[in-house]
């Protein structure tokens, strides 16, 4: 943590550098806002410089001379033209010391709370991740260009690994082409980095942090992660004290608002889970909504602000512009509408923008090839392809950042009790309610943006309903105006209350009700706490630097990763080139194996599995996995299941009741259901070398708990004592209702036989999808010495597919096989104290 802050002061002093000649020719003297201007300006023109090297395949070692040079002419020019540095009188703008240090501590507070957030190391550097994985995406592209790497060779090997004369052909729509879907490649590191550098064409970020890698070392990437995080915060928070200074609000609940504006439940949410370049490329278009809000600022500031945003995006995260314009074009319509300004200035505001629009597209001319496709992808997903749904359908209040509407583990939802929608709706409507009547117009006008946008993106997010919505892109959305709504929520809630003028020495409103101001504060305050509880609760960190022998074991074997979830998948790409990595990727694309081929080994968290039967159960068994080879050679010749496949059906083809089914096959039944024979489709059959046309579905349209689909094998005495292996493909459709595997040992009839014996890993759940999956299921059956067999020569061991839960649902099956497999044991190929590796 010490480290990163180090490096936030150090880059910060490096921008103020680059930015304050520029600002001092084209805005005059400088002044507090000025050296806001200046850091954003010198922190724009850095990642511009990036993505122009990237571009053009120079070494980014060039980076930083490049700069220098660039800051000694503009120095140079601002001292001949008579434009010499003033004294700033910070003072004057702010008050006196104990103001100005209130305001200094809450700027840095709200940078450290980045810091904190993203890595526990005191000295050390490390990344936080728990489910987002784009922050792994951004430092390994970085990491990749520090290697001297260039985008001609990821797009020469993206280009020869899949087999297209282009490579941008591997990022259009998946789940139309997935033969040629990047997510095929094996290299996963290398999908990883070409999402962001070609894909997304995302050049300007790791840019900077490829330039910084190449002069101070790879360990750096992760003290420049940190410390840009912290730079955005400090940024924000210095323009939120810019507007906040002169508001009649007492001196603790500015200190609150400024807090919260830059360390909010939706922006911090947005960082953490991956957001980094959205955290970056925030200060930049709230300056640019500041600057159109604040009339003193519009005259002069403008152009500046426009220039910024789209030289920043058009070098590394274009999506900032969408969100800008959007914005913008709502807010002026306000305006208008509310008389807040005439429709005469509109010429001159649009000439305005104009000349700080070409300025940036002349900037920003790597990314003109791809600015059509990648509005394109915006305009056609709607914002929500690339993110997962937040579960609980947001109000105007938790858009706002008053209330946290968020996943406590960034997946798994709670839903919003009745009272406290009712409670969110009421303060939503008095927020409202309190913004029309309000004196203060373009903070009224703010508040009253803000909710037409959020209604935008509502309607199209929840256009068809609530079924299959993502708000993925609401909530991303929420992350850049929660924090000027916060400080409108401050300012105007009190605006037409306020009774006495401030108290300068300390700030303070005399005798002015500020109660709802201080309740909505202390509701935002709780929410960003309660998240970040959670975060720090559930967060997982990026591994210790890869070693060389880390590096030849990636550079050796495929490797599959078992007992990995969300972004701690992703942060492998930090280690070095891994391949394979998971046998389907996005939209269940199944992932090549290596070619030449490689050994593969499955790699877990250390401590946890260290057995064939563990990673078999946390892998869900696939096909390739270490028991897939060895069912498959053994099934040939040990086999007991008949008709697995489906392919004979001589009692009918559907069936209503109780009894056998496909031949072989027994059903027992509530009768609320039904067995069918169904046909694969055109290319359906999972593996393309079985001739078999049929599977069998299992629908069930009511509570069909406990009943099942089963098979008896002949003779109890069947694979006694032995460890077997239950193979099968199936899937579910349609419906909710859970499957489990069952296998039990039945000694008959006749005499005083042993009762029904279950087989050890019975009652195994299956993680059913929507597409065909194989499930490799490890079952140890009991020996039979000392039981009783029947004397009437109908003993069996049983194979059941079970209903285990009360809801509807449907099982569709295929290519059932019962095998032996014996013992079968794994090589430890590599060891760590983060994971160890399997062969």
């Amino acid at each position: 943590m010490i480290i990163d802050f180090l490096y936030a002061v150090g880059m910060i002093l490096f921008f103020l550098v680059i930015g304050i000649p520029l600002v001092r020719i084209f805005l005059g003297t400088i002044d507090a806002t000025k050296i806001f201007i200046s850091i954003l300006t010198g922190l724009a023109l850095t990642i511009i410089c990036g993505s122009w090297l990237v571009s053009l395949s120079l070494d980014l070692v060039w980076l930083l001379p490049f700069l220098v040079v660039g800051a000694s002419i503009a120095w140079a020019v601002m001292f001949l033209t008579g434009r010499r540095l003033e004294k700033v009188r910070i003072g004057k703008e702010f008050g006196d010391t104990k103001s100005i240090a209130v305001y200094l501590t809450t700027i840095l507070a709200s940078g450290a709370t980045y810091i904190y957030l993203e890595n526990n190391q005191l000295v050390g550097g490390r990344l936080a991740f728990r489910y987002g994985p784009d922050l792994a995406g951004w430092v390994s592209s970085a990491k990749y260009l520090c290697g001297k790497q260039s985008i001609s060779l990821l797009s020469n090997s993206i280009r020869s690994q899949l087999g297209v004369p282009n490579a941008l052909m591997a990022f259009r729509d998946a789940a139309k082409f997935p033969l040629t879907s990047i997510y095929r490649i094996p290299s996963f590191t290398e999908q990883v980095n070409g999402e962001f550098l070609i894909g997304a064409h995302r050049y300007g970020l790791p840019g900077l942090q490829a330039g910084a890698c190449r002069i101070l070392g790879v360990n750096s990437l992760y003290d420049t992660s940190v410390a840009l995080m912290a730079i955005s915060g400090f940024l924000v928070a210095i323009l939120a004290t810019l507007i906040m200074k002169d508001v009649a609000l007492r001196m603790d609940l500015k200190v609150v608002a400024i807090l919260l504006c830059a360390v909010n439940v939706n922006i911090v949410s947005v960082a953490m889970e991956g957001g980094f370049g959205q955290l970056i490329a925030t200060p930049f278009l709230l300056f640019l909504v500041a600057t159109a809000m604040k009339v003193e600022w519009r005259a002069r500031y403008l152009p500046m602000a426009v220039f910024l945003i789209i030289g920043f995006a058009l070098s590394t995260y274009v999506d900032v512009l969408f969100a800008a314009a959007v914005f913008l074009f709502v807010f002026c319509t306000v305006q208008i509408r509310k008389g807040s300004i005439s429709r005469r200035v509109v010429p001159e505001w649009a000439s305005r923008v104009a000349y700080g629009s070409a300025f940036g597209l002349l900037m920003g001319w790597p990314l003109w090839s791809s600015l059509s496709r990648l509005a394109l992808e915006r305009l056609k997903s709607a914002g929500s392809i690339g993110g997962w749904d937040q579960g609980r359908i947001p109000l105007p209040s938790d858009f706002w950042g008053l209330f946290n509407w968020l996943p406590s583990d960034g997946v798994h939802n709670i839903p919003r009790g009745f009272v406290l929608g009712i409670v969110e709706v009421l303060i939503s409507l008095f927020i409202l309610y309190v913004a029309v009547r309000s004196r203060e117009r373009n903070t009224k006008n703010y508040i009253i943006a803000s909710f037409v946008v959020y209604l935008i993106f509502m309607f199209f997010v929840y256009r068809g309903g609530t079924g299959g919505a993502n708000n993925y892109s609401i909530w991303k959305m929420s992350a850049y105006f929660s924090g000027f709504m916060i400080l409108a929520v401050a300012i105007t809630s009190d605006m037409k209350f306020r009774t006495s003028p401030l108290d300068s020495d300390v700030g303070m409103v005399k005798t002015s009700k500020h109660k709802f101001s201080s309740v909505m504060l202390i509701l935002a305050l709780l929410s960003t706490v309660g998240w970040s509880v959670s975060w720090i609760g559930s967060r997982q960190f990026s591994f210790l630097p890869s070693t060389s022998k880390e590096q030849k074991f990636f550079n050796k074997y495929d490797v599959q990763l078992v007992g990995f979830t969300g972004a701690n998948i992703e942060k492998f790409i930090l280690q070095g080139d891994v391949h394979y990595a998971e046998p389907t990727r996005a939209f269940n694309i199944p992932a090549k194996r290596s070619s030449p081929s490689r050994p593969l080994a499955y790699v877990v968290p250390s401590g946890s599995c260290q057995s064939l039967s563990c990673i078999e159960a946390v892998t869900g068994p696939i096909i390739g996995g270490p028991l897939g080879p060895l069912v498959d050679r053994v099934a040939r010749r040990k086999n007991k299941i008949v008709n697995g496949d489906f392919n004979s059906w001589s009692h009918g083809t559907h069936f209503d009741s109780s009894g056998v089914t496909a031949d072989n096959w027994y059903w027992s039944t509530n009768d609320v259901g039904r067995i069918s024979q169904e046909r694969f489709g055109k290319g359906e059959v999972p593996v393309a070398s079985e001739a078999s046309p049929f599977y069998l579905r299992w629908s069930i349209k009511g509570d069909s708990q406990n009943y099942e689909i089963l098979q008896k094998v002949k003779n109890v005495r069947t694979f006694a004592g032995q460890t077997v292996a239950l193979s099968f493909w199936a899937r579910q459709t349609v419906g909710s209702t859970t499957f489990q595997t069952r296998i039990f040992q039945d000694f008959g009839s006749g005499g005083s036989p042993s009762p029904l014996t279950q087989a050890g890993g019975s009652y195994a759940k299956l993680d059913l999808t929507t597409s065909w999956k194989r499930f490799i299921q490890v079952f140890t059956v009991p020996k039979i010495a000392g039981k009783t067999i029947g004397r009437n020569g109908n003993s069996y061991l049983w194979v059941s597919f079970q209903a285990g839960s009360k809801a509807a649902g449907q099982l569709d099956l295929w290519r059932v096989q019962l095998v032996p497999i014996g013992k079968v044991r794994l090589k430890k190929v590599y060891s760590s104290s983060e994971f160890n590796a399997y062969e």
